[in-house]
């Protein structure tokens, strides 16, 4: 199962790259285009190739901010416990005596 979910995880990646570098050389090919009139197929695609492109920069970003956030509260999660840990009575060396 763990084989397979790996080799479907590479398909979708290399897939997901492809249409981030076809919409790029898309762009980059038809960057001259003189448009033709109000239902231009080739002005649809750029449009559709930029939405692609800013989507998956949005993606890319909002998933960065997740990563960084849950990292941070990990380290902090840590630096709590390594803090509670060290505050006990003993090692307070408080002696509970009446």
């Amino acid at each position: 199962m763990l084989k397979k979910k790996r080799i479907f995880t590479v398909i979708v990646t290399i897939l997901v790259i492809l249409a981030l570098l076809s919409s790029a050389l898309f762009i980059a090919v038809q960057a001259d285009h003189h448009c033709s009139g109000g239902h231009c197929s080739i002005c649809v695609q750029l449009h559709i190739c930029q939405s692609v492109l800013h989507l998956s920069a949005l993606l890319v970003s909002a998933l960065a901010s997740l990563a960084l956030s849950s990292s941070l509260r990990l380290r902090r999660d840590q630096h709590v416990r390594a803090a509670l840990t060290l505050l006990t009575l003993v090692t307070c060396k408080v002696k509970l005596s009446n």
